[in-house]
Order: structure tokens, then sequence, then C-alpha cells
């Protein structure tokens, strides 16, 4: 007998980036690990929700997906969200929220995946003011418990926003697969 399983990956990186807010906001001091987590795997599961959605609305140019977004008006995470909308018949504001903070998080994905060590000019003063930590490394320029839970939220905003537009998609909207929310999808095998 042979089965089809479904694992919805975009769905699990969701829930580990909700239990990281969690931990971090319960965390009295050390909180700022969870927050980082938190902040990455949002943004990895919006990738990975337009991984999910593409697939669905655009599944031609998923079956090859490296080389159909490895170059051209359709390069990389920017080129998928636009042909997922191209294929709803929407439009993502990219002046405001939450285009704005999710384009911030690939910014920090992208620093975070690349990550370099950081070189600084310090002063006996510095060190003086602040023993503990002269530096303001740029990781901690990003990541803040206010940081991380707006990042989050916008997401959220900008998933629901596909979301709700391949629900109203005639020939999308009865995906089982798609779940009432974006990240609500379950995993399944049918036989």
């Amino acid at each position: 007998m042979k089965g089809e399983g479904f694992f919805p990956v975009h769905s699990e990186l969701w829930a580990c980036a909700a239990h990281m807010a969690e931990v971090g906001d319960m965390e009295k001091t050390g909180g700022y690990y969870f927050h980082l987590s938190q902040m990455l795997f949002s943004y990895l599961a919006y990738e990975a929700y337009l991984n999910f959605i593409g697939a669905l609305v655009a599944s031609q140019e998923w079956l090859n997906e490296r080389e159909f977004f490895a170059s051209g008006v359709y390069h990389g995470i920017k080129g998928k969200l636009r042909l997922i909308e191209e294929k709803l018949g929407i439009t993502i504001d990219r002046a405001s929220d939450p285009y704005g903070t999710v384009a911030c998080l690939e910014q920090f994905r992208d620093f975070v995946s690349h990550g370099k060590a950081e070189s600084y000019a310090v002063t006996l003063a510095g060190i003086k003011r602040s023993p503990e930590m002269p530096f303001n490394p740029k990781l901690d320029q990003w990541v803040a418990p206010i940081k991380a839970k707006h990042s989050s939220a916008q997401v959220l905003a900008l998933c629901k926003i596909i979301h709700d537009a391949v629900k109203k998609h005639e020939s999308h909207s009865k995906c089982r697969r798609l779940g009432s929310e974006p990240f609500s999808a379950v995993e399944e095998v049918t036989w």
C-alpha cells in the first residue's frame, strides 16, 4: 500500500518562532538569544510559506525553483513574492508595513547567515563608562524584545494578506492543505 505524506515546514518554523518568543519573554536575563531566534525563525517561516504557496499557485515555476528564481525579474525571495502577487492578482505595498519590516528581516537573515567578526576602535573612556560591553555590535542593533515581537507580527500580517487572497482564488480556495490561517497547515498522510 502506498500513500502520500505532507509536512508543512512553514508551520513548524512558525511554531519554533512562537516558542522562542514565549521563552524569551519569560527569561529575566538571557532572553536576547531567544528573541534573536524568534526573529530569524519568523523570517524563515515567511520564506517557507512563500514556497508552500508558490508551489500551489505557480506549480510550473516551482518545479525548477532554483533555476527560475536565480535571476531576472523574479530573482530571489522578492521575485517569489512578485510572482505570487501576479498569480493571485494582488499588490503588496512595498513602501510600508507589513512588507517594510519583512524586507528588513531579509537583511537581518542575510547578516546572520553570512555573519562576520567585527572590529572596533575602543577608547579608555568608553571602557570606563561601560566596562562589561564597550562595543555596540551590529547584531545587538538588530535584536530587542520589541523588535522581535514587531517582526513576528509583521510576518504574520504579510502572510495573512497572501493567505486571504489564496482562499478567495477559486482554483486554490478548496486546497485542504491550506489551513485556515497562514501557519495552521497540519501534517497529514493519505492512503
